[in-house]
């Protein structure tokens, strides 16, 4: 922590904890007409207030989260895996689809980038009758988001030990659990305020499904909750967000405090729903490789020396 008798300068403002001395470098800023700096200070001064607000209505059972002052909306839009650029040969996406095509009722061909791919997801999901969907009809959306996820869902499709996977030897059983899967997340979606028991026992009931983790089930929680438009949106947790909270607590955070610092997240940035996540998701991706602990990468793709600086502060915290 900064001793008040430090100055504050455009080169740590993002670790600054002097409000008042935050105030004054941005006020000087804003005289000269400095936009990036006026920037870095007004996100500092944000972060530091929500968290001295959520420091009030913390309770005991509930872990502080700092929220890291990225610029969201800018990531958000370099999310590569929602990009309308033609998929290269590795995309993982690309990949994923190769494997899910495996199920009989995608061709992974047809699906050139992301935007494609999700138009027809959003229409297949918002067109859905849970009560007669097809067998046919929820595992091609099933499909459709594994393939989405990219080359790690490749376990639905493949044989392990010998074994094939549920998806594969019978599908018709597989689709009646995924569909119950979904009849309860849709339900959890669209409670008023998110519950933690029911949460969870939702999370335990995609992790029960055949080789499907939170990492994977929680991409199904996702298109499914914002495709239709419910209360609640349930984020993606999948390792790479899973190391980015580590980093900013030290801990293994549970699905229901990701949600809630998310949450956080978006009003105290005033930011439309999703942006949060997508915004840290291509930030991570951009500067860490995706395992835990957080670990830089050696070729950036954005070489901004106050970004990169962000980006080391949160591996300081591991």
């Amino acid at each position: 922590m900064m001793k008040k008798t430090e100055f504050v300068t455009k080169d740590n403002v993002h670790e600054a904890t002097n409000l008042e001395k935050i105030k004054s470098l941005m006020a000087n800023a804003e005289r000269l007409g400095d936009d990036e700096v006026v920037k870095r200070c007004n996100a500092r001064l944000l972060e530091l207030t929500a968290v001295t607000k959520n420091k009030k209505k913390i309770r005991s059972k509930e872990i502080m989260i700092k929220i890291p002052n990225i610029d969201y909306k800018y990531w958000a839009s370099n999310h590569t895996f929602y990009s309308k650029l033609p998929f290269e040969t590795n995309n993982t996406t690309k990949i994923g689809l190769e494997h899910a095509e495996r199920g009989g009722l995608i061709n992974a061909r047809e699906y050139k980038n992301a935007e494609y791919l999700l138009d027809e997801l959003k229409g297949k999901i918002q067109q859905a009758d849970l009560d007669q969907i097809s067998t046919e009809e929820i595992l091609t959306i099933f499909d459709l988001i594994q393939g989405w996820g990219g080359k790690m869902g490749k376990l639905c499709y493949w044989p392990v030990k010998g074994k094939l996977p549920l998806r594969i030897s019978n599908p018709k059983d597989f689709a009646n659990n995924y569909l119950q899967v979904v009849k309860e997340l849709t339900d959890v979606a669209a409670q008023d305020k998110l519950n933690e028991t029911t949460l969870m026992k939702l999370v335990k009931s995609v992790e029960d499904l055949d080789r499907i983790g939170l990492n994977f089930g929680s991409k199904h929680f996702f298109f499914w909750s914002w495709f239709r438009d419910q209360k609640n949106f349930l984020y993606i947790y999948d390792t790479r967000m899973k190391a980015i909270l580590k980093a900013l607590t030290g801990k293994n955070i549970s699905y229901y405090s990701y949600l809630t610092f998310l949450e956080n997240i978006e009003k105290t940035f005033q930011l439309d729903r999703g942006i949060a996540e997508r915004g840290i998701f291509a930030f991570s991706n951009n500067f860490y490789t995706n395992r835990s602990p957080l670990k830089l990468k050696s070729l950036l793709k954005i070489q901004d020396d106050y970004q990169i600086e962000i980006a080391n502060t949160l591996i300081k915290k591991t």
